[in-house]
């Protein structure tokens, strides 16, 4: 029997266009889909770190005093504190009152005190838990997770991402440079930075980084 050419074609040639369509637009969606969650990721996490407001709950310290971007913390409010030796500790302390003196902070010494005041800072001194005298240290204000330590080093979620933050300080060639990190140290953006003028040269050593700033 003679065939028309059309009918002797492999069949699989001669599907419905409909159901290659259906699979197209299928794979579209999917793929809308997985754009559209990763997009709600992203911007759960903007929100989780917009809706925390690191300045006004971290600041820094050295010796009893506390610096920090929260003109209205009042006496007793609660603070904890990650002292940034060798290896790294965590304690408690409290607020005692504001203060502008020089004598009770050391970042208000005369040759420190316009750099250090320049950038929003007010200052506090602190009496710790154990009572005795604090070095360069990181405060928190209202820590809602868990100060933990491992290896010598602190960490928490501090702004409940489910990611551990991590806390450093390293020398500039006149002051300290303060910052906490998501995940690890160095790597990311850091979540948030501060700098302490010394008035006095000091060796850098801080680690090569363009994220150092939040």
């Amino acid at each position: 029997m003679v065939t028309d050419g059309a009918e002797s074609r492999d069949p699989a040639a001669r599907q419905n266009p409909f159901c290659a369509t259906t699979l197209i637009s299928i794979a579209l969606l999917c793929a809308t889909m997985m754009a559209a969650c990763d997009s709600r990721d992203r911007s759960v996490q903007g929100k989780l770190d917009s809706a925390y407001d690191f300045n006004a709950h971290i600041g820094w310290l050295h010796g009893n005093c506390l610096a920090i971007k929260a003109p209205g913390l009042k006496r007793g409010t609660k603070l904890s504190v990650v002292s940034l030796g060798k290896p790294q500790a965590s304690s408690e302390a409290e607020i005692i009152q504001r203060t502008e003196s020089g004598e009770e902070c050391y970042a208000l010494r005369q040759e420190r005190k316009d750099v250090n005041s320049s950038e929003g800072n007010v200052f506090y001194t602190v009496v710790p838990a154990s009572k005795s005298r604090l070095e360069l240290a990181i405060g928190i204000i209202g820590l809602k997770g868990v100060l933990k330590t491992t290896a010598g080093t602190v960490h928490a979620d501090l702004n409940g991402d489910g990611h551990e933050d991590y806390f450093t300080e390293c020398s500039t060639s006149e002051g300290v440079q303060f910052n906490v990190w998501s995940d690890a140290p160095y790597k990311n953006k850091a979540l948030w930075s501060a700098y302490y003028y010394l008035g006095y040269d000091t060796e850098p050593n801080c680690p090569e980084t363009t994220n150092q700033d939040a």
